[in-house]
């Protein structure tokens, strides 16, 4: 369902509520990813997301490492077969070390 709201340009409205969110073997783009970014913003209840194996590259590492510094809940984040180079990789680890 979510892969779908993606691909139709609208917004899933969890209200805050989405703890786990495993997006893996999507395909997303890095325009998903900014997108995605968006959404994470607004929920501060994920504990857990999981993008591995989609189609991220530097530009929607960054835009998630932006989300994910406002995203105060994430425990656990796979980023894993992704298309990301060295300084996407370092904004992703920026991201995460806002969170503690």
């Amino acid at each position: 369902m979510f892969t779908n709201c993606f691909m139709a340009g609208s917004r899933p409205n969890y209200h805050g509520t989405l703890t786990f969110l495993d997006l893996s073997q999507c395909m997303l783009s890095d325009a998903r990813g900014r997108q995605l970014g968006a959404m994470l913003v607004e929920n501060t209840q994920l504990t857990h997301l999981d993008l591995e194996h989609n189609g991220f590259g530097p530009e929607g590492a960054t835009a998630l490492a932006d989300a994910l510094s406002r995203c105060c809940g994430l425990k656990a984040l796979n980023m894993s077969q992704n298309e990301i180079d060295d300084k996407g990789v370092e904004r992703l680890a920026e991201g995460v070390r806002a969170i503690s």
